[in-house]
């Protein structure tokens, strides 16, 4: 049978069967089937091959009711040519009638038992082989079709009837809400059971491909059969359908089932799916069907929600370009006269050479977006040059306007807001970057066209949906032909009535969000280029306002991934994989003690400390040898001095668990952190977690300065850097590792002296993930004194350009951590890290002078610099509090001391770590690259009495 979209249903609403059908007797059919078919004879050009009667709902109706309301129906169809098509349920007597068999074209009987309940299958085998047997007169016209019912039968308490639910959305709910499905092998059914948000019990009857298969051996095979209705079905039972010899497979994927939240509009969310595992047994006995059928892993499709609420015939204008100049004026004469708005997509060339018409564009109130160049692959958005005119596209409009669009349109995508597999990839690369993927919609005809032609193919399109997009190619190729006819076609669309809306309007927000955000940060090579061909910034403030820009750019972008990220990874209790707590030592004999309580304190029971002594010279071994014999949890190995990438490579040659944590010899362990740790490992494609590194020992400014530093750096970096699995480095001080992951990567290396930085990029190009948990607590000890915090920070810089150089490839290999984190990285230490203390040092003479000025009565010298450089120097400074800001909120939990304290942070802290940049350089440049010094401990790291971290229910999205 033909999908639904080329046989529009008329479904009479439930309760009122009768009313409806006397209404279409009575002679209103024209009223009735309008909502329906409005224009017969247009759907029939575009492909409509008839209309069916959707009766699947009531099987009680009179056949001679049904017979005169399908020779109503016949008589509105007769002009247009177009068939006939009756739905029922198989019991209903009316497919039992010959006159009604005679007048259809297809007669469908759906395969549902009309007395299901929640304790009664919609189609056991031996009714299916029942109502078969009864329709067997029926089924000699050659236009019967049995249909087996693809959707599921859901039952929600309170509810007096069910409702259809699809495979994929049943599957969906089973996962949400922890509940396998169960299989009834008397009823030869799945069931799903769970209670609902609102504390509702929910049943779904749910067939797939399994049960299904087992359906279909009760028809005969000279007896055509249908699933109904398409888009409801497990995916897998195409396989079976089409190849009566083939099993039903044990793995399920919904990759092309995408579950919308709200359909016809603009694609703006979407979730990747899950592939499901299942297993099933015949039984002995042909007769039985199955005896056995169950979920390993349900499988759960993506999901996509769109935005267009809007319920008249309406449309909205799109202009792909900017056209000639003087092409361009007379479509804005035209929108202008008729009071209409119109969105504008732009290129490479109309960004960097055509800034007046975006101004103008946006002062007339019209909106802009970017278009994207390049094949869909399902790969991303673009890539290569594509990638880089993009970019420098963003760069340009900047620039120009103050201006980063959200919408982004490819031209290569199809129609619909997603109708592909790899358009959903494009929409997905999308939303991570913040954007609205705006379809193409109804494309004008590239080059001369009909307007009137037109104008009935966008009017039939229109009427059968609320809502569409049209769609001009507005290139200069192509603009003098929209020109010509563009007044006339405008003149059509309102003359038919059509309310053409703002783009504002189809997505229910004000202007200013359209065109407010951006969503990734510019890499250094389109700065060079865009630069060289549209800047000309001959003077010290020019130069300055360029790496403002980036600064104030890459702020706020790290906000919007900071929020796009949610924690996937909530705590799951029956997971307990087996962990070994790794502690290298060397030298720790204050602070060892405390450390190897602060873990075996923890809630989670399923644990072993390992501590490597790396040839201590103090008591630290001996400590540890005391605490063996009290507690069988702990061994120690002993090795001679060789690096602490050395003892963790002997740690990790003895393990025996899937996963390990390591920590430093002077942290302490909250005691949920493992419990939060262990979760991501579920994921077989995570091979690490970085844990939240608190500063314990908050006693004098630096170590408070510090504190500031951790906070914004994980709360709100970390979780950033996630969204494009992006994270450099996790901490020494608390992250677990999956053992095959880090085996498979090569193991800890001495290559450079920051080895947690190093492992964590070698995991992440074995195509692993690394996620944060940000609710895995540790406390450390930050360095107390200038200079240990210079020392730690020298080795700390130097050893992230030692790892940038080692892991270079992963640049050309187009990963998030290279082509961002590593680019980042360097950008910090090789370009703003040198550049920027000369920004500080004017920050410092303007803010000096300023001073005398006022000491002395006098206007302060201006140097001629313009209120944008001023504004650009104060938005540093508000950025860093609105970072910790966002940092605490993620962290929920304030501490207001350190909020006042970011500020002036910029007087003397950042210095220090451009110093450190520099030395780093250094040592880079002359090849001393040996810089380890150990920190002294102390043993003042502290936890709270009461340790601050969220609730393990704690809820997530």
């Amino acid at each position: 049978m033909r999908g639904p979209e080329r046989w529009p249903f008329l479904s009479p609403e439930v309760g009122v069967v009768e009313d409806e059908l006397a209404k279409m007797l009575a002679g209103e059919v024209d009223e009735i089937i309008q909502a329906a078919l409005p224009n017969p004879e247009a759907a029939k050009a575009s492909g409509v091959s008839g209309v069916c009667l959707d009766l699947s709902g009531f099987g009680n109706i009179s056949p001679s009711l049904v017979l005169s309301a399908l020779g109503v129906l016949e008589q509105h169809l007769d002009r247009s040519g177009l068939g006939q098509c009756l739905i029922g349920p198989s019991e209903a007597a009316f497919l039992r009638d010959p006159d009604i068999l005679a007048t259809v074209d297809i007669a469908v009987a759906v395969l549902i038992d009309a007395k299901t309940s929640p304790t009664v299958a919609p189609a056991t085998g031996a009714w299916i082989v029942k109502q078969v047997g009864e329709l067997h007169e029926a089924a000699k016209t050659g236009k019967l079709r049995f249909a087996i019912s693809a959707a599921g039968i859901s039952w929600e308490g309170g509810q007096r009837r069910s409702s259809r639910v699809s495979y994929a959305v049943a599957m969906d709910q089973a996962a949400t809400y922890s509940s396998p499905p169960t299989f009834d092998a008397k009823a030869s059914s799945m069931m799903v059971r769970f209670i609902d948000v609102e504390g509702r019990p929910n049943q779904i009857w749910l067939p797939d491909a399994v049960t299904m298969s087992e359906a279909l051996k009760a028809i005969p095979e000279s007896i055509p059969v249908v699933i109904w209705p398409i888009g409801y079905e497990d995916p897998t039972l195409w396989e079976v359908f089409l190849d009566g010899s083939a099993k039903p497979p044990e793995t399920v994927s919904l990759g092309e089932q995408v579950i919308e939240t709200v359909e016809d509009g603009i694609f703006v969310s979407t979730s990747e799916g899950r592939l499901g595992v299942r297993r099933f047994e015949a039984a002995i006995s042909p007769e039985v069907g199955l005896s056995a059928l169950s979920y390993d892993i349900i499988p759960k499709a993506p999901w996509l929600s769109e935005i267009a609420n809007v319920s008249l015939p309406s449309l909205t204008l799109t202009f792909d370009g900017l056209g000639d100049l003087d092409d361009f004026d007379s479509v804005l004469n035209a929108l202008s006269g008729a009071e209409v708005k119109a969105t504008f997509l732009l290129g490479l060339e109309d960004t960097l050479l055509r800034s007046d018409r975006i101004t103008r564009l946006l002062e007339e109130g019209h909106e802009i977006g970017l278009l994207a160049e390049g094949d869909i692959d399902g790969d991303g958005l673009v890539s290569g040059l594509d990638r880089f005119s993009f970019d420098l596209s963003q760069h340009a409009l900047h620039h120009h306007t103050g201006t980063l669009p959200v919408l982004v349109r490819h031209p290569s995508r199809s129609p619909l807001a997603v109708s592909r597999v790899a358009e959903l990839a494009v929409a997905r690369e999308l939303q991570k970057q913040g954007r609205l993927a705006l379809p193409t919609g109804i494309s004008a005809p590239y080059g001369q066209y009909d307007p009137r032609a037109f104008h009935e193919v966008v009017l039939a399109a229109v009427l059968s949906q609320p809502f569409g997009i049209v769609r001009f190619d507005f290139s200069s190729g192509n603009s003098k032909s929209v020109s010509d006819s563009f007044k006339t076609t405008l003149d059509l669309f309102l003359a038919e009535g059509i309310q053409i809306l703002s783009m504002p309007e189809v997505v229910e927000t004000d202007a200013q969000r359209l065109h407010a955000y951006t969503d990734a940060q510019p890499d250094i090579l389109d700065k060079v280029v865009y630069g060289s061909l549209r800047f000309s910034w001959n003077s010290f403030e020019d130069f300055f306002l360029i790496l403002a820009l980036i600064v104030l750019i890459r702020a706020p972008i790290q906000i919007v991934l900071a929020l796009i990220w949610r924690n996937r990874y909530p705590v799951e209790p029956n997971y307990k994989p087996e962990v070994t707590v790794v502690v290298p030592a060397f030298n720790e004999e204050q602070v060892i003690a405390r450390t190897i309580a602060s873990i075996l304190d923890s809630t989670y029971r399923h644990l072993k400390v390992l501590v490597v002594d790396d040839g201590s010279a103090d008591h630290t071994a001996g400590i540890v040898e005391e605490l063996v014999a009290s507690d069988e949890r702990i061994e120690l190995i002993r090795e001679t001095n060789h690096g602490k990438w050395y003892a963790e490579d002997i740690a990790i040659n003895n393990l025996d668990s899937p996963i390990f944590v390591v920590i430093d010899a002077d942290t302490l362990l909250h005691p949920d952190a493992i419990e939060y740790l262990v979760q991501p490992f579920r994921d077989p494609k995570v091979g690490a977690v970085a844990g939240t590194v608190e500063v314990g020992n908050q006693m004098n400014l630096i170590t408070r300065c510090q504190a500031v530093e951790y906070t914004v750096s994980q709360e709100l970096m970390r979780r950033a850097y996630q969204a494009f699995n992006g994270i450099l480095v996790v901490p020494g001080a608390i992250g677990a590792w999956r053992t095959d992951a880090v085996r498979e990567a090569g193991f800890v290396t001495g290559d450079t002296i920051t080895e947690d930085a190093d492992l964590t990029v070698a995991v992440n190009r074995a195509n692993y993930r690394v996620v944060y948990q940000p609710d895995a607590l540790s406390y450390t000890e930050v360095p107390e004194t200038l200079r240990q915090f210079m020392k730690q920070r020298l080795r700390w810089s130097l050893g992230i350009l030692q790892v940038s150089w080692k892991h270079k490839r992963a640049i050309l290999e187009g990963r998030g951590i290279g082509l961002i984190s590593i680019v980042e990285s360097l950008w910090y230490r090789l370009v703003s890290g040198v550049v920027y203390p000369l920004l500080d040092l004017l920050l410092v003479g303007l803010l000096l002078q300023s001073v005398f000025a006022f000491a002395l009565g006098v206007q302060p010298i201006a140097f001629g610099f313009s209120f944008e450089f001023y504004l650009a120097i104060a938005a540093h400074v508000f950025l860093d509090v609105v970072n910790l800001i966002f940092a605490f909120w993620f962290k929920r939990r304030w501490d207001w001391s350190l909020l006042l304290i970011s500020p002036l942070m910029r007087l003397g802290f950042v210095q220090l770590l451009y110093i450190s940049s520099f030395r780093a350089l250094y040592h880079a440049v002359t090849g001393k690259l040996d810089v380890w010094e150990k920190i002294f401990r102390t043993g003042k790291a502290k936890m709270p009495r009461k340790p601050q971290a969220p609730p393990i229910a704690r809820k997530t999205n």
